[in-house]
Parts: structure tokens; C-alpha cells; sequence
């Protein structure tokens, strides 16, 4: 009877095996499926901005038959792309260091020193997680033109450093907590004060939330649209998402649709180059911050 039994346990072990493989492969299936409609779509576009119009017209599943750069050349030259991805540049690194090098300070600060109203800091900066950022643009516009600062790259990044300032503050807030104490409390007693210990010591312990807030504001930046939209009017001071919009719908009649392509690829290459270098680091950081040391 026990002999029967070995047999019976070793199909049963391999029928596991094999309904575990299939669903593995069943979910490794819808993964692809997922993928691909992701990508494909930038795909599309990337091989469309080497037409020209006649072969977009015939037909705009076709590859180009030749490799024309020169929609490149016409997209930095036309649609200004040089001077709107310098700008946004500009704006969005200004913005990045102010909000992480504020929020780093303000984080550090709730999660390690215990004071009378801390508590309700900390919950007003999750409130302004849930607030939608537009119903703070109209009087932000008002105060912006009473300072003066009405068509200004600095308007803009200001607003940047607030508006991403919420969320960056919850997730490092919560990964200085997991960090451990007893390098700190050891520069302490050495003498170090908490400004350089919080320099010195904290700060390259929480590289992986710094680099996961950086990426998070660096996405979000660069793309923000009704923010320029509202506050700067002229042409050479707008970001790469307001200057694309504007060339898109200001073409008239004639859509040059190569061009249109290469701008938008020129517009999302940097988001994609940093995914693509940053996609583990982003990871680890999102992880490390929830994990109780």
C-alpha cells in the first residue's frame, strides 16, 4: 500500500509543477501583450518621424523607405526644440535641487526630532497629496503678478518645488525612519552637530529615497503643462511641453508630420533614457523606504 501511494504522491507533485508552469506562462503571456501594447505605440511614432508626408498619407503603418534626419534638423530648427528642452532644462533642475534639499531638511526633521505641532506638519503635507494642484493656480497666478514675477522661469519653478514638495516630503519622511540610529548618535557624541550629521551622515544613507524622489520630480516636471501655460507668455522661456503643444496645433493646414514625430521624440528621449539607467535604483528606493531596519 505504500508503494501505490509513492506514484500517487509524485503525479499529484506533477500535475502541481505543470498547472504552476502554465500559469506562469499564462501570466509571462499577458506581461508580453501588456508590453507590447506600451511600447508599440512609441514605436509607431519613432518610425513615423522618418516620413514624409506622401508616405504618411499612403499609409501610416508602413516603414519609411528612406531614413530622412532631416525632420530632426526641421523639428530643432521650426518647432524651436533646442531653446524649449534647454528651458525645461533649465526649470526642471532648478527645481529638483530646492525640492529635494528642502524636503530632505523637513523629513529629517519630522522623523527625528519629536516636537509640539510635528505631528500635524507631517499630516498637512499628506493633505496635499489628495488637494488637486489646480485649484491653487488661480491665486498663485494673482500672487505671481503682484511680486512681479509674471513671465519669469523662476514663477514656474517656485510653483515646481511646492507642488512636488507633498509628496516628496511622505516618502522620505518614512525612509529616515527606517534608517538606523547608531551612526547618527555616534557623530553626535563625537561632537558633530546635527547639521553635520544630518550632512554628513543621514544624507548618504538615504541615497536611494534622494535618487527615488529625484526620478518621481524629474517625470512629473518635465511633462507639467498648464503651469507655463499660465505663467510665462513668451517664446523663449517656455518648456518643452508647451513649445510641442504650440507647434502641433499652429502648423495651419498643413501638418508637416515628420517633424511633429521627431519633436515628440525628442520631447520624451530624456524621460526614457532615465528610466531606462534609473529603473533599478527607482525600484530599490520605492522598496527600501517601506522595510522596517
Amino acid at each position: 500500500m505504500m508503494q501505490a501511494a509513492i506514484p500517487t504522491d509524485k503525479s499529484g507533485l506533477l500535475r502541481s509543477k505543470v498547472s504552476q508552469e502554465i500559469g506562469r506562462n499564462i501570466f509571462r503571456l499577458i506581461c508580453i501583450i501588456y508590453s507590447i501594447i506600451i511600447i508599440f505605440p512609441f514605436i509607431w511614432m519613432f518610425y513615423n518621424s522618418f516620413k514624409t508626408n506622401f508616405e504618411f498619407n499612403q499609409s501610416i503603418w508602413a516603414l519609411p523607405e528612406t531614413i530622412r534626419w532631416e525632420n530632426y534638423v526641421l523639428a530643432i530648427d521650426r518647432a524651436n526644440m533646442g531653446v524649449y528642452m534647454l528651458n525645461s532644462l533649465l526649470i526642471v533642475s532648478v527645481a529638483i535641487v530646492l525640492n529635494v534639499g528642502l524636503s530632505a531638511v523637513i523629513s529629517y526633521t519630522i522623523s527625528r526630532f519629536k516636537f509640539w505641532g510635528s505631528s500635524l506638519i507631517y499630516k498637512l503635507f499628506l493633505a496635499g497629496i489628495l488637494m488637486p494642484r489646480i485649484l491653487t493656480l488661480i491665486p498663485y497666478f494673482f500672487l505671481i503678478h503682484e511680486l512681479g514675477l509674471y513671465n519669469t522661469r523662476f514663477s514656474v519653478i517656485i510653483a515646481l518645488v511646492f507642488w512636488g514638495m507633498s509628496f516628496a516630503v511622505f516618502l522620505l519622511t518614512a525612509f529616515f525612519k527606517t534608517l538606523p540610529t547608531a551612526l547618527e548618535e555616534s557623530a553626535r557624541i563625537d561632537g558633530a552637530s546635527y547639521f553635520k550629521a544630518f550632512i554628513y551622515i543621514m544624507l548618504p544613507l538615504a541615497r536611494s529615497g534622494l535618487i527615488t524622489v529625484t526620478i518621481f520630480n524629474f517625470l512629473e516636471f518635465w511633462s507639467t503643462y498648464i503651469l507655463p501655460l499660465t505663467l510665462i507668455s513668451s517664446d523663449s522661456k517656455k518648456p518643452v511641453a508647451l513649445g510641442l503643444m504650440e507647434f502641433s496645433s499652429g502648423v495651419g493646414v498643413r501638418m508637416d508630420y515628420g517633424a511633429m514625430f521627431a519633436a515628440s521624440i525628442m520631447s520624451i528621449l530624456p524621460l526614457v533614457l532615465l528610466f531606462a539607467f534609473f529603473q533599478k535604483r527607482l525600484i530599490s528606493g520605492l522598496t527600501a523606504g517601506s522595510i522596517k531596519q
